[in-house]
């Protein structure tokens, strides 16, 4: 933001002064491998702030799968400073790249806090959703498959062929994806009986709905470690995944594999939920910890 860039130098000198009268030391936070990590930790460094990187060390291996999240990690980490990883996987994947700064195991995603949260969340949206008492349930949005005209296609051909009266599915109308299978022309593989479109939902509300359903199709990681947590079957669609939540267990991956995702659908007439995991380790804890110890915060 161009305000940002003419402000900086003001907004850095503050910080030097909040952390000189309370002795602290402050650092810039970042999650994920969004656009707006790689953002966030550019304005951090350019404010002359050790960067915080939630989630670090997730790799997919494939520099262009998923895009552009694999390029946005591999950015953050070399911007970073404080790498919280959650798992030893991601851990590995930081020592191997000879990253700089301290790495701390968070043994898990924030993401299982978030879950132990909305259990207790009462959701006034959902009542109205009017879903049905048993559902599979869509969410896509990557742009590693909403680009690939022949690939959106035929997961949504799939589908259609799948939903029916006693086996529904709802279906999950992100706004990119929505107007890219509007200006695809590929509306009418959704609009059926069977198949239920509900807007996207804020957090809270929208994990009431995942805990409903019997099974998840996605191309989100973050939805593979929610379904891993809950331990809902789970099948992600994509070439590759960054994450080792679920995989074995309770989710598969399709590898945009159209034979995969029908075998996946079929079989879970008879497949049940794995028990939900049930360890009590706080990822946010062990970050808060870390970020007191450090004096980041007091």
């Amino acid at each position: 933001h161009l305000n940002f860039i003419r402000r900086y130098r003001l907004i850095r000198k503050t910080f030097r002064a909040y952390d000189k009268k309370f002795k602290t030391r402050s650092t810039a936070i970042v999650h994920g491998d969004t656009l707006t990590t790689v953002v966030g930790s550019y304005f951090g460094r350019l404010l002359g702030l050790p960067v915080s990187h939630i989630e670090a060390g997730l790799r997919s291996g494939r520099t262009f799968h998923p895009f552009p999240e694999e390029i946005d990690r591999r950015i953050v980490s070399r911007i970073a400073r404080i790498h919280f990883a959650p798992n030893e996987a991601a851990i590995e994947n930081l020592k191997r790249e000879n990253t700089k700064g301290d790495i701390i195991d968070t043994k898990y995603n924030t993401s299982k806090d978030a879950l132990s949260i909305a259990d207790t969340f009462e959701s006034k949206v959902i009542e109205g959703l009017n879903l049905p008492s048993r559902f599979g349930l869509v969410s896509i949005h990557r742009t590693e498959l909403l680009e690939r005209k022949k690939e959106l296609e035929e997961f949504l051909s799939v589908i259609s062929k799948a939903a029916k009266k006693e086996q529904p599915l709802v279906f999950l109308d992100h706004s990119t994806t929505k107007e890219k299978i509007k200006v695809s022309g590929f509306d009418k593989y959704l609009n059926k009986p069977g198949i239920y479109r509900i807007p996207k939902l804020a957090y809270m509300d929208f994990i009431q709905v995942v805990k409903r359903a019997d099974y998840i199709l996605t191309d989100s990681g973050g939805l593979q470690e929610d379904a891993y947590f809950l331990g809902v079957p789970a099948m992600i669609h994509r070439l590759t995944t960054e994450r080792n939540e679920g995989l074995g267990q309770n989710v598969e991956l399709s590898y945009l594999e159209k034979d995969r995702l029908e075998d996946f659908i079929r079989r879970q007439k008879n497949e049940t939920k794995i028990t939900r995991l049930t360890d009590t380790t706080s990822p946010s804890s062990i970050v808060i910890s870390y970020l007191k110890e450090e004096r980041y915060i007091r």
